[in-house]
This record gives C-alpha cells, sequence and structure tokens, in this order.
C-alpha cells in the first residue's frame, strides 16, 4: 500500500535531503509502468517495491525544507 509522506512526515523531519540528479536517475532506471501479463509474480512484487521506494523519496524531495 503507497504511503502518503504526508502521513509520515513527523516520523521523517530528519530524513535526509533527496538530491534532484539522484532521484531523477532512479525514476529513469525504475520506471513507475505496467508490468506484461507474462511477468512473474515474484518479479511484479520486486519491481513494486522499487516504485514504492522512489515514490516515498519522491515525496520526501518534495517536502519543504524544514532547516
Amino acid at each position: 500500500m503507497p504511503q502518503d509522506p504526508d502521513d509520515i512526515e513527523d516520523a521523517n523531519d530528519d530524513f535526509p535531503r533527496v538530491p534532484t540528479d539522484l532521484l531523477e536517475a532512479l525514476m529513469e532506471r525504475f520506471p513507475n509502468q505496467c508490468p506484461s501479463i507474462s511477468t512473474p509474480e515474484r518479479e511484479l512484487w520486486a519491481a513494486v517495491g522499487r516504485a514504492e521506494v522512489v515514490t516515498f523519496l519522491r515525496g520526501m524531495h518534495q517536502r519543504p525544507p524544514t532547516r
């Protein structure tokens, strides 16, 4: 289940800033796209996990600076 960065903001106040170039590279390498019908279930769940990490980092990147 995707986590909304706003819901976990308090727990991540000290999360380091996510550099734009890192985020862009991760978004390119691990795009959030629909798998083919023949994708094995194990690969499907791995892809979902990668996309969730990128989504989380994008949310952390978009936070306003707190310091």
